[in-house]
């Protein structure tokens, strides 16, 4: 299946050059470049310069051919080919270089506009340094104009409704986003940020990566030249201070690159609710508060040790410090709102977590072909999670609840030993294959002590345990890309072999499972013209249940409603099939629909113990199906006037069976982003931006929607080094009240946040320092990305 394919007499000829500017020699990317048929003047095939310049094109031997380069506002170029030879298979054609046009135009202010949005066979980008807001905001901000990503009145980020997908920095999974991401994206600068990647069909070299797909943040690797970084700061009214500084270095062989955050959230004060209604009505009101510090940071090295070899090494680490405290007063009401039972719950509790990973890799090149590589990789990840509950109950009326403290430490341990090769047999055909082996151990140790007297506690040997998890993955996989002139097809296939054992120290039995999975994955790609094309893809993927949903720990932050994990949870498979219309043209558009179906899904099920008591916990019980329709389009009116729309609307359809009643669940589920910025003289920078999302679709029930609004207004500085800013959030609408409802036969459970949303942040971001050369970082590396996300009801 590997190796280089031999080589006879050439039936294709490939063109390559770059297209610059004639002047400095800077790079012209979205140049178009047509292939044409020298006699008849007819277009063979064209395509669009990349950002560096760079083009390829295939034509086929035998005629002759011409190239014409058209750049706006430049003179275009147009000359012949020299003719193909048997057996030449490349024409290099070098430097192209263009001339500003001249005369009447010298009058005229005539810019070539970027796309934000750009599709690739199996996924699509969104070009933050394009932006010009991404001087101003924060990375966690910029994922809003991602299409096909939405984010809800509590900040969970959804990719296409659903928040089962993974989040990777550079193609890799990163400590920093191992636990509550969107607080890491508020301190990271979009400016430090190249562009921000939808995998919507991950091909065969990514492990299961969960029912949506994944979100890559792409960070800037095109350095200015020696020393150079960003200092990055905001200031929220409401959700406190953050701030990282990003620093970039290289000397001769050796390259490093730093990432330092922090950031400070005094306590938030948000009113709280929720109500269970049965033949009583339990109604509880109070708040919930939250605050506290995290830090985080990434060190990144590279060493070159000559053009064939490549080791690089990095560091993450993330800690997170918060307190959680609720406060209720709870009724039981009767008939004619009578009171039956009362008391106040006063919740001190903490959430502690820390996340670190340490990565190796080993690149290594051949002379015969600089884009065959050969990578070894390693990577060591630890994770440690620490809740506590002390739950005071006071005036209590007919109620005989005691006071108790809960202590729940959790964590995982993974290795992970891998390799990967990339053969590009032909300028045709391009082989991957590699094999990869996670090792996990997962654990959890709990204990819950009640009060018996006054600051006496005694253990709850019903509610103390220790779980044990262990996971072991090796896999292999194989892929084909076959570029053709029009034509692009990417396929392949994964075989996973999964061995699980886990027990909890008394009680339930061990667990034991073992089960292999062959997914494969295709995309496909028809360039229409050099702005449009049509891609279409399939994928088949295996998803795993997190610690979060395994954990059997019950949760009892509100004696009323507990929260508890099941061990036994079993893998989804995944089936998802998309297609897309993308033109890039002046206007920017694209169109897709997408189909995804999935059997045995994990769900979040809700049963009634009492009539003051529920209990949610996780099943494999669901039949997802969702059938949706993606449209992305940008407009520049003008070179300063710009417009942007992101829309999505799905119809989904959930069923399945717990504790022996059918549910079943069919709803509408969709949303829009839509923002216009308006470019003034001086560096002033200008923008609106509106984003409503209709609310969750779930087995049980559904949650409502929201909506989003704000202004920025941003200045840059010396020489555009420094920027500062002004974000007034929700300025129409102080606040939202965001409502979870579960509805069965038997009970109606609802609960409520009241979230802050009128605010304002000011912030900056300083570049210093200056590069002359790139730090490279390898091509391949370990991606364990086949463990499912938990959720909100998360109760490590």
């Amino acid at each position: 299946m590997l190796g280089n394919s031999a080589r006879g007499q050439a039936t294709q000829l490939n063109v390559r050059g770059a297209i610059a500017d004639s002047a400095g020699h800077s790079p012209l990317g979205f140049a178009t470049v047509i292939l044409m048929d020298a006699t008849s003047g007819k277009p063979v095939l064209s395509t669009l310069s990349k950002d560096n310049g760079s083009f390829e094109l295939a034509g086929t031997p035998g005629r002759q051919l011409k190239i014409k380069v058209n750049y706006v506002g430049y003179v275009s170029k147009e000359f012949n080919l020299p003719p193909a030879t048997t057996g030449k298979s490349v024409i290099e054609l070098g430097l192209i270089l263009l001339v500003p046009q001249s005369g009447q135009l010298k009058e005229v202010s005539i810019k070539s506009t970027k796309p934000f949005v750009k599709q690739e066979i199996d996924r699509l980008s969104y070009d933050v340094q394009a932006d010009p807001e991404s001087k101003a905001n924060d990375a966690f901000e910029m994922l809003r104009k991602v299409p096909m990503i939405s984010i809800d009145a509590s900040d969970n980020i959804q990719l296409n409704g659903s928040t089962s997908y993974q989040i990777f920095i550079n193609g890799k999974p990163s400590a920093l986003l191992a636990s509550d991401p969107s607080d890491v994206l508020k301190a990271i600068p979009a400016a430090t940020i190249q562009r921000i990647e939808v995998i919507t069909t991950p091909p065969a070299k990514y492990d299961g990566e969960g029912l949506a797909g994944i979100i890559n943040i792409i960070t800037v690797q095109k350095k200015d030249d020696g020393f150079n970084g960003s200092q990055f700061g905001r200031y929220n009214n409401t959700w406190g201070e953050r701030g990282s500084i990003t620093i970039a270095a290289k000397e001769d062989k050796l390259g490093v690159n730093v990432f330092l955050g922090a950031g400070h959230q005094g306590m938030v004060n948000q009113e709280a609710g929720s109500q269970i209604i049965t033949s009583a009505d339990l109604v509880q009101q109070g708040n919930n508060l939250n605050g506290g510090n995290f830090r985080n940071g990434s060190i990144g090295l590279s060493y070159e040790a000559d053009s064939l070899d490549l080791l690089t090494a990095t560091m993450d680490f993330n800690h997170r410090d918060f307190d959680q405290d609720q406060y209720r007063n709870s009724e039981l009401l009767g008939a004619a709102d009578s009171l039956l039972q009362s008391y106040r719950l006063i919740n001190t509790g903490n959430n502690t977590w820390g996340s670190f990973d340490v990565s190796l890799n080993y690149q290594v090149g051949f002379k015969h072909h600089k884009d065959e590589l050969l990578t070894f990789s390693y990577q060591f990840t630890s994770f440690s999670s620490s809740l506590t509950n002390e739950v005071v109950i006071a005036d209590p009326f007919n109620y005989t609840g005691e006071n108790y403290d809960q202590q729940n430490g959790s964590g995982s341990k993974e290795n992970t030993f891998q390799v990967d090769f990339v053969d590009p047999a032909t300028k045709v055909l391009t082989i991957e294959a590699g094999g990869k082996a996670i090792l996990r151990d997962n654990s959890s140790n709990f204990e819950t002590e009640n009060e018996i007297s006054n600051g006496t506690f005694v253990p709850d040997t019903a509610q103390n345990n220790q779980f044990s998890y262990h996971q072991n993955v090796i896999s292999v996989y194989n892929s084909y890309q076959i570029k053709l002139a029009a034509w692009t097809i990417k396929a392949g296939t994964r075989l996973e072999h999964t061995a699980i054992s886990g027990a909890l120290t008394t009680g339930s039995p061990p667990i034991d499972q073992d089960y292999t999975n062959l997914l494969p994955s295709a995309a496909i790609e028809l360039s229409l013209s050099p702005t449009s094309s049509l891609n279409a893809g399939f994928t088949e993927r295996i998803q795993r249940p997190s610690l979060s949903q395994l954990n059997p720990f019950a949760n009892r932050a509100d004696p009323d409603m507990i929260i508890t994990g099941d061990p036994g949870l079993r893998p989804i498979l995944n089936h998802l099939f998309e297609l897309s219309y993308n033109s890039y043209a002046k206007a920017s558009i694209r169109i897709g629909i997408d189909y995804n179906y999935a059997d045995n899904t994990i769900q979040n099920v809700t049963t009634l113990l009492s009539d003051t008591l529920s209990e949610t916990t996780y099943s494999n019980i669901g039949k997802d199906r969702s059938a949706a329709v993606n449209c992305s389009f940008n407009y520049p009116f003008t070179a300063q006037l710009n417009f942007r729309m992101n829309a999505q609307l799905a119809r989904l359809w959930l069923a399945g069976v717990y504790n022996s009643s059918l549910y079943q669940n069919s709803a509408w589920q969709g949303g829009f982003d839509a923002s216009a910025g308006y470019k003034f003289g001086n560096g002033y920078y200008f923008s609106a931006t509106a984003d409503y999302f209709s609310g969750n679709v779930y087995l049980q029930g559904k949650s409502n929607g929201n909506f989003f609004h704000a202004i920025v207004a941003s200045r840059d500085f010396d020489n555009k080094r420094m920027n500062l800013s002004l974000t007034v959030y929700s300025p129409f609408e102080p606040f939202h009240e965001q409502v979870n409802t579960i509805s069965t036969p038997d009970f109606v459970q609802s609960t409520t946040q009241r979230n802050i949303m009128q605010n304002f942040r000011v912030g900056f971001n300083y570049k210093f320092g200056k590069m002359s050369g790139n730090i490279k970082t390898n091509r391949r590396g370990i991606k364990n990305d086949d463990v499912q996300n938990g959720d909100n009801t998360s109760n490590q």
